[in-house]
Formats: structure tokens, C-alpha cells, sequence
């Protein structure tokens, strides 16, 4: 720790006290004194150099630590986003294939005519490829749920090409992808409420984070 001036002071008087009895010179006080100077000025020194390290240190970690808020507040609208996007169009899709299998059944029919502007779910859902690259990002809460609508879309993305539109498709794979909707309009609510959950307890970027 630093010494004061009182306390240098204070050093020099014990000294000179204590040295009374024998006559000595300025140059001779002033020489014994110097490496006890010279020591104090290293440590005064250090510990201004340290002050200056750990405030970089500490500035850089808060830099560190609003970039990493960021990247997940950033990634999180963005999955919510194409969440409530799907969403919209799994819903779409159920009700009108859910009509269409309906009328097949009544007419003891075993395929449909497929409609890709009202069947399929289209996207791009690309977002959510991306959260998956970056799991490590998201609450633990939300790997099972993320997880299981990638896999969905990918159990559904041959039937959203839209080449498909007006040919005929088993009734056997068109319930397949109804159930398929079915089960993303009970996990894309869920899965965005989690995600909102997470954005609540990001610290607010308009406020000093804490070390």
C-alpha cells in the first residue's frame, strides 16, 4: 500500500530522532534515505500500473459481456419471429387439411389433391438452423422443445415444394403431416414463451453490467 505524505514525514522524523545523537549531514541523511525513495516510487508506480490493467481488464469484460447480451437478445427475436411465423402457417395448415381429409374420407378416397399454398409451411425458416449451431446459447428449457421443431420442419419440408401443388398424395402421408402441424401449434407457443422468459432476465443494455 501507497504511503502517505504525513506517514513519510513521520518515517523521517523517527529516523532523524533516532540518529541525534550523532552529527550528520544532509547529504548523509539524503543518501541513507534514497533507496527507501527510490523503493517507494516503484511501489507507487506498480501500483498505478495496476490500477490502469484492471480498469482495461474490467472495461474489457463489460464490452465482453454486452456484446454476449446482444447475440442473444438477437438470436432470440429472431428464432420468436419465425416461431410465430410457423406458427401462423401450421395453423393454416390444419385447417384446411384437416377439411381435406375429412372430405376424402367421406368419399372413401385414399389420396388428396394437394394444395401448397394452403398445406404447406413454407418458411424460411432458416432462424431456427441457425439457433440449433448455437444451441449453447439457449436456456437449457428450450433444447427439447427446439429440438423437437427441427425435426419436424425437416419431416415436412418435402412436402412444402411447391412443385407438389395439384398431384395427388396418400391420405396415409397427408394425416402423417396434419399430426405434424398439430404437435408445432403446441410447441411453437410453448417454445416462444420460453424464449421470452429468457429475454426477461437478460440485463438491460441501457445499464452498467456487473462484473
Amino acid at each position: 500500500m501507497a504511503l502517505e505524505a504525513n506517514d513519510l514525514i513521520e518515517v523521517f522524523k523517527a529516523y532523524h530522532a533516532g540518529t541525534a545523537s550523532a552529527p550528520h549531514s544532509l547529504y548523509d541523511v539524503l543518501k541513507d534515505f534514497q533507496p527507501f525513495v527510490a523503493a517507494l516510487i516503484a511501489l507507487v508506480a506498480a501500483g498505478t500500473a495496476y490500477r490502469g490493467v484492471m480498469a482495461k481488464v474490467n472495461f474489457d469484460r463489460e464490452i465482453s459481456d454486452r456484446q454476449s447480451v446482444k447475440d442473444r437478445l438477437g438470436i432470440y427475436l429472431r428464432v420468436k419471429s419465425q416461431l410465430q411465423r410457423l406458427e401462423a402457417e401450421a395453423f393454416n395448415a390444419t385447417l384446411y387439411l384437416e377439411e381435406a381429409i375429412q372430405l376424402a374420407a367421406k368419399a372413401s378416397l385414399r389420396s388428396i389433391d394437394w394444395d401448397s399454398s394452403r398445406f404447406a409451411m413454407e418458411g424460411p425458416f432458416d432462424e431456427l438452423e441457425k439457433a440449433w449451431k448455437k444451441i449453447e446459447l439457449f436456456p437449457s428449457s428450450a433444447f427439447g422443445d427446439l429440438t423437437h421443431v427441427r425435426n419436424l420442419l425437416v419431416a415436412t419440408v418435402s412436402l412444402s415444394d411447391p412443385k407438389l401443388n395439384g398431384q395427388q398424395i396418400d391420405l396415409f402421408i397427408a394425416k402423417k403431416f396434419f399430426e405434424r402441424a398439430k404437435l408445432l401449434l403446441e410447441l411453437c407457443p410453448r417454445l416462444i414463451k420460453t424464449l421470452d422468459a429468457a429475454i426477461e432476465k437478460l440485463p438491460s443494455l441501457e445499464l452498467p453490467l456487473k462484473s
